[in-house]
């Protein structure tokens, strides 16, 4: 399933004059311009350019955008960003752990995976070994990148604050030229129904052989 990202937005209430106005003068209709009429950033969309970055990887090594481009074009394959809430949370756990069984398998060279999170690199690290990982987990701490695609957790109704635990799971896969060519920001690794909209998607870009995907046998905890 694929959701748009919407922001909420709340309307500013007039504000009262102060003091009494002159007799002859008429009363002022006016009030502030409302929060809902300002201009408000556009969520990133299929077909539009991948916002660029630069993170750190459990290594301590930069990887910037354009850099895993180059890569995956020389590999005539595409680049699967897959934002994730914390290291180590169930639905985390549960999350890479299906995305390491699918990759596994595929014939031919696979995508190029890299799951991203707001843990800080030494945490990635021993979340990485743990998993034992066949791909890398980028660190975003501020979450800067994953507002940037629009992956971060949205506002609690109650408090209004965020937390990376309750993030819904976002994957964006981004082609060669660096173009958004399938988002999902619920997504999702078990049933297995994700995974096929997800191979669907490369098997345009990239023209591989269909490979089936058969349901993990791994229960995903539930999201948040």
């Amino acid at each position: 399933m694929l959701l748009a990202l919407c922001g909420a937005l709340g309307t500013a209430s007039a504000q009262s004059l102060g003091g009494l106005a002159p007799a002859a003068q008429a009363p002022s209709t006016s009030s502030p311009i409302s929060e809902s009429a300002k201009a408000k950033p556009r969520a990133l969309s299929v077909g539009q350019a991948a916002p660029e970055f630069a993170l750190l990887d459990q290594a301590g090594r930069e990887r910037p955008l354009a850099e895993l481009l180059a890569e995956v074009e020389q590999e005539q394959s595409a680049l699967i960003l897959v934002f994730y809430g914390k290291d180590f949370a169930p639905a985390a756990t549960a999350l890479l752990r299906a995305w390491k069984e699918r990759l596994s398998q595929l014939e031919g060279p696979p995508p190029r995976v890299l799951g991203i999170s707001s843990d800080l690199r030494e945490r990635n690290a021993r979340f990485h070994e743990f998993l034992e990982l066949p791909f890398d987990l980028l660190s975003d701490p501020d979450q800067r990148v994953a507002k940037l695609y629009g992956a971060g957790s949205p506002p609690s109704a109650t408090t209004g604050s965020t937390t990376a635990e309750s993030a819904p799971h976002a994957v964006f896969v981004v082609g060669s030229k660096g173009h958004v060519t399938y988002l999902d920001r619920d997504f999702r690794s078990t049933p297995a129904d994700d995974f096929r909209a997800l191979l669907r998607a490369l098997l345009l870009q990239t023209a591989r052989p269909a490979q089936p995907i058969a349901a993990s046998g791994a229960t995903d905890a539930q999201q948040g």
